[in-house]
């Protein structure tokens, strides 16, 4: 992968399918009008040798009419067998190990039924490093994690067999177990319980995971992760299926061996983040729910199905743009606010083992509200 641009600061890998024509049209029409100096983004395609649709020419038509229109460049071909039950999980992980090779201080991730708008994206990794320099006392880009945070536990491997869990049998790292419960800024996490009743004891968690649709991770944390023991583990397994999950588990695993100071720094879904309407009329139907969409706090839009609904997306970035600076902050507060209950069994309270966990929960702040835009310095003052 290359960068036309001298300063190398984020790179986003948007996880595809070859037939995903139209979805990688109208993100490719998106993209290219917003995104700042010193970001670029590729499409992740994997070994497609044993797809369906290879031996189907009318299938490929997509991919070959892409190459023809000089796109081919816009992909990134990764060491993940693509069309497979864990393609998705296998082609992300592959992303986040090349991707940390490639010179850039930031690394994201995102769906190709999935739309974010680059500028705020940029502008918040500068925003984490300002507040890792203001809160550490350090110069350099911080171990950070960044998106929806959600919760959820881990299943050992020498505990997968015991799972209810039917998948984690095939899968050798482990996989993940137990409900899943939102996380929210310190303050309400504390009021989620993650279920625990498929879960062997003992288990991993609950633990902090990004949601799949959007995350960023500093270089540093996706170079000590690809570079560790765990990575290599899961790109052979052909087994585990919890990719957002199991990135969450490798981070925060990996910051706990080589002791590292692992920052989350979690946006509020339906504020910072929206999914649209899913217009089969299974997931959203309320105005109530459309309307964050066009305020101006919104950075992330899932769920995008087509065209019209990218334009709309597009245009309430570009209409917030320009009033969001002044309501950007990131606030961070000690890690022991962000635990979760569940079972008291489990190796409960991994994020109180983090190294340096004094500043290493934030989040970003809900706009105009007097109490949470404190400034991160002062917030980490009054940790």
């Amino acid at each position: 992968m290359s960068s036309t641009s001298t300063e190398r600061f984020l790179i986003a890998g948007v996880i595809t399918a070859a037939p995903n024509f139209n979805q990688r049209s109208w993100i490719r029409r998106h993209y290219d009008a917003i995104k700042p100096p010193g970001v670029q983004y590729f499409f992740v395609l994997g070994n497609m040798s044993t797809c369906k649709h290879e031996t189907k020419p009318n299938k490929m038509k997509y991919l070959l009419h892409e190459e023809r229109m000089r796109h081919r460049a816009s992909f990134h071909d990764v060491a993940a067998q693509d069309c497979a039950k864990t393609a998705v999980a296998q082609k992300s992980l592959a992303w986040l190990v090349d991707a940390s090779n490639a010179g850039y201080r930031w690394i994201a991730k995102l769906d190709d039924d999935s739309l974010a708008d680059l500028r705020r994206l940029h502008r918040d990794a500068l925003l984490v490093e300002g507040a890792s320099r203001a809160c550490a006392k350090s110069s350099v880009v911080p171990h950070a994690y960044y998106g929806v945070m959600r919760w959820r536990s881990w299943t050992l491997p020498e505990h997968r067999n015991a799972s209810a869990v039917k998948a984690c049998a095939d899968a050798e790292v482990g996989c993940a177990c137990g409900g899943q419960s939102d996380a929210w800024p310190p303050g309400s996490i504390r009021t989620h319980r993650v279920r625990q009743e498929e879960c062997p004891d003992p288990n991993f968690g609950p633990f902090p995971f990004a949601d799949g649709s959007m995350w960023m991770i500093s270089s540093p944390l996706a170079t000590a992760a690809a570079g560790g023991a765990l990575a290599p583990a899961f790109a052979r397994d052909r087994g585990w299926l919890h990719e957002d999950v199991g990135i969450g588990y490798l981070l925060l695993r990996e910051a706990l061996t080589q002791q590292l100071p692992l920052m989350y720094v979690a946006l509020m879904e339906w504020v910072h983040h929206v999914r649209w309407v899913d217009v089969r009329g299974s997931e959203l139907s309320t105005a109530e729910k459309v309307r964050p969409l066009f305020g101006g706090a919104v950075l992330g839009v899932h769920r995008v199905g087509d065209g019209w609904q990218a334009e709309m997306a597009r245009d309430a970035f570009d209409r917030s743009w320009a009033d969001a600076a002044t309501d950007d902050k990131i606030v961070c507060r000690p890690c022991a606010a962000w635990e979760a209950r569940g079972n008291e069994s489990s190796s409960a309270g991994p994020l109180r083992r983090l190294a340096s966990a004094a500043y290493g929960c934030c989040h970003k702040a809900r706009p105009g509200k007097a109490g949470d835009l404190a400034h991160a310095a002062e917030s980490c003052a009054a940790a």
